[in-house]
Protein backbone atom coordinates (compact mmCIF):
# COMPACT_ATOMS: atom_id res chain seq x y z
CA UNK A 1 0.00 0.00 0.00
CA UNK A 2 1.23 3.58 -0.93
CA UNK A 3 0.55 5.44 1.97
CA UNK A 4 0.59 8.86 3.13
CA UNK A 5 3.73 10.28 5.38
CA UNK A 6 3.38 10.80 8.63
CA UNK A 7 4.74 14.03 8.82
CA UNK A 8 6.84 16.55 6.67
CA UNK A 9 10.05 15.00 8.11
CA UNK A 10 9.12 11.47 6.60
CA UNK A 11 7.97 13.24 3.45
CA UNK A 12 11.17 15.50 3.22
CA UNK A 13 13.06 11.71 3.58
CA UNK A 14 11.11 10.38 0.90
CA UNK A 15 12.39 12.78 -1.40
CA UNK A 16 15.79 12.73 -0.63
CA UNK A 17 15.73 9.22 -1.04
CA UNK A 18 13.87 9.04 -4.55
CA UNK A 19 16.21 11.62 -5.29
CA UNK A 20 19.40 9.53 -4.56
CA UNK A 21 17.60 6.42 -6.30
CA UNK A 22 16.61 8.45 -9.47
CA UNK A 23 20.43 9.65 -9.86
CA UNK A 24 21.57 6.49 -8.97
CA UNK A 25 19.18 4.57 -11.81
CA UNK A 26 20.10 7.44 -14.32
CA UNK A 27 23.59 6.77 -13.85
CA UNK A 28 23.43 2.77 -13.75
CA UNK A 29 21.44 2.48 -16.80
CA UNK A 30 23.74 4.89 -19.03
CA UNK A 31 20.36 6.79 -19.31
CA UNK A 32 21.45 10.54 -18.76
CA UNK A 33 24.56 12.19 -17.22
CA UNK A 34 23.76 14.96 -15.00
CA UNK A 35 26.81 17.68 -14.96
CA UNK A 36 28.19 17.54 -11.06
CA UNK A 37 27.49 21.32 -11.44
CA UNK A 38 24.15 21.28 -11.85
CA UNK A 39 22.82 22.74 -8.80
CA UNK A 40 19.84 22.87 -7.17
CA UNK A 41 17.07 21.64 -9.03
CA UNK A 42 13.38 22.93 -6.91
CA UNK A 43 10.67 20.11 -6.15
CA UNK A 44 6.96 20.85 -7.49
CA UNK A 45 5.22 19.91 -4.10
CA UNK A 46 6.06 21.29 -0.81
CA UNK A 47 4.66 19.72 2.30
CA UNK A 48 1.33 21.69 3.00
CA UNK A 49 -0.97 20.68 5.60
CA UNK A 50 -4.92 21.20 4.09
CA UNK A 51 -8.07 21.58 6.87
CA UNK A 52 -9.61 18.30 3.90
CA UNK A 53 -6.93 16.60 3.41
CA UNK A 54 -4.06 17.11 0.61
CA UNK A 55 -5.02 18.12 -2.81
CA UNK A 56 -4.66 15.59 -6.10
CA UNK A 57 -1.10 16.50 -7.20
CA UNK A 58 -0.39 16.25 -3.05
CA UNK A 59 -2.10 12.69 -2.74
CA UNK A 60 0.18 11.31 -5.32
CA UNK A 61 3.60 13.52 -4.71
CA UNK A 62 3.68 12.89 -1.08
CA UNK A 63 2.80 8.71 -1.23
CA UNK A 64 5.85 8.78 -3.84
CA UNK A 65 7.55 11.62 -5.01
CA UNK A 66 9.12 9.62 -8.06
CA UNK A 67 6.43 10.60 -10.89
CA UNK A 68 6.38 14.06 -10.33
CA UNK A 69 10.49 14.12 -9.48
CA UNK A 70 10.42 12.11 -13.02
CA UNK A 71 8.42 14.60 -15.00
CA UNK A 72 9.34 17.95 -12.77
CA UNK A 73 12.61 17.71 -11.49
CA UNK A 74 15.17 15.15 -12.54
CA UNK A 75 15.03 14.75 -15.38
CA UNK A 76 12.29 16.55 -15.90
CA UNK A 77 11.36 20.20 -15.93
CA UNK A 78 14.13 21.56 -13.34
CA UNK A 79 16.82 19.85 -15.10
CA UNK A 80 15.66 20.57 -18.60
CA UNK A 81 15.59 23.90 -17.69
CA UNK A 82 19.14 24.00 -16.16
CA UNK A 83 20.68 22.62 -19.95
CA UNK A 84 18.60 24.70 -21.82
CA UNK A 85 20.48 27.53 -20.19
CA UNK A 86 23.95 25.92 -21.56
CA UNK A 87 23.09 25.54 -24.77
CA UNK A 88 24.74 28.16 -27.24
CA UNK A 89 22.98 27.14 -30.34
CA UNK A 90 22.33 30.20 -32.83
CA UNK A 91 18.43 29.31 -32.67
CA UNK A 92 17.75 26.33 -30.46
CA UNK A 93 18.81 28.76 -27.61
CA UNK A 94 15.99 30.73 -28.13
CA UNK A 95 12.93 28.71 -28.65
CA UNK A 96 11.08 28.24 -25.57
CA UNK A 97 8.19 26.04 -26.05
CA UNK A 98 6.14 24.73 -22.98
CA UNK A 99 4.29 22.06 -25.23
CA UNK A 100 7.99 20.22 -25.63
CA UNK A 101 8.61 21.28 -21.94
CA UNK A 102 4.99 19.41 -21.14
CA UNK A 103 5.73 16.77 -23.55
CA UNK A 104 9.14 16.03 -22.21
CA UNK A 105 7.80 16.18 -18.67
CA UNK A 106 4.61 13.51 -19.44
CA UNK A 107 7.56 11.36 -21.78
CA UNK A 108 10.12 10.80 -18.50
CA UNK A 109 7.16 9.33 -16.36
CA UNK A 110 6.48 6.69 -19.22
CA UNK A 111 10.01 6.00 -19.98
CA UNK A 112 10.63 5.32 -16.33
CA UNK A 113 8.47 3.05 -16.19
CA UNK A 114 9.17 1.01 -19.20
CA UNK A 115 13.26 1.44 -18.52
CA UNK A 116 12.56 -0.61 -15.39
CA UNK A 117 12.87 1.84 -12.29
CA UNK A 118 9.27 1.07 -10.95
CA UNK A 119 10.13 -2.79 -11.48
CA UNK A 120 11.57 -4.15 -8.04
CA UNK A 121 10.35 -1.47 -4.40
CA UNK A 122 7.67 0.66 -6.62
CA UNK A 123 5.29 -1.27 -8.54
CA UNK A 124 2.23 0.58 -7.47
CA UNK A 125 3.38 3.88 -7.85
CA UNK A 126 2.66 2.86 -11.48
CA UNK A 127 -1.01 3.04 -10.40
CA UNK A 128 -0.08 6.96 -9.53
CA UNK A 129 0.95 7.84 -12.95
CA UNK A 130 -1.88 6.29 -14.21
CA UNK A 131 -3.95 8.52 -11.96
CA UNK A 132 -1.86 11.55 -13.55
CA UNK A 133 -2.85 10.32 -17.17
CA UNK A 134 -6.79 10.24 -15.86
CA UNK A 135 -6.79 13.50 -14.86
CA UNK A 136 -4.27 14.49 -18.10
CA UNK A 137 -6.92 12.63 -20.34
CA UNK A 138 -9.95 14.53 -18.80
CA UNK A 139 -8.62 17.76 -18.67
CA UNK A 140 -8.25 17.42 -22.66
CA UNK A 141 -12.41 17.27 -22.80
CA UNK A 142 -12.85 19.97 -20.06
CA UNK A 143 -10.83 22.37 -21.87
CA UNK A 144 -12.29 22.11 -25.19
CA UNK A 145 -15.47 22.51 -23.49
CA UNK A 146 -14.64 25.80 -21.81
CA UNK A 147 -12.93 27.16 -24.76
CA UNK A 148 -15.94 26.39 -27.08
CA UNK A 149 -18.25 28.29 -24.09
CA UNK A 150 -19.66 24.25 -23.65
CA UNK A 151 -19.28 24.81 -20.18
CA UNK A 152 -18.26 27.17 -17.24
CA UNK A 153 -15.64 26.37 -14.47
CA UNK A 154 -17.63 25.15 -12.27
CA UNK A 155 -19.17 22.81 -14.48
CA UNK A 156 -15.63 21.24 -16.18
CA UNK A 157 -14.34 20.78 -12.53
CA UNK A 158 -17.52 18.88 -11.62
CA UNK A 159 -17.02 16.55 -14.44
CA UNK A 160 -13.40 16.16 -13.63
CA UNK A 161 -14.15 15.57 -10.14
CA UNK A 162 -15.97 12.34 -11.31
CA UNK A 163 -13.25 10.39 -13.10
CA UNK A 164 -9.86 11.95 -10.86
CA UNK A 165 -9.37 10.90 -7.21
CA UNK A 166 -9.14 13.81 -4.45
CA UNK A 167 -9.30 16.47 -7.28
CA UNK A 168 -9.94 19.47 -5.13
CA UNK A 169 -12.24 22.36 -6.66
Amino acid sequence: ELTLPASEADYEKRKADTLRDIHAFLKDEEIITVPGDIGYLYVNVPWIVRPNGPNFWEQIQYRDPSPDLFHATIPGHAFDGQMDKRDTHPIRSKIDDGVRTEGWGTYLEEAAQRLGFFDKDRARTRELIDLFGIFRAVRVAGDLDLQLNRANVSQVVAEWQKYTPWLDA
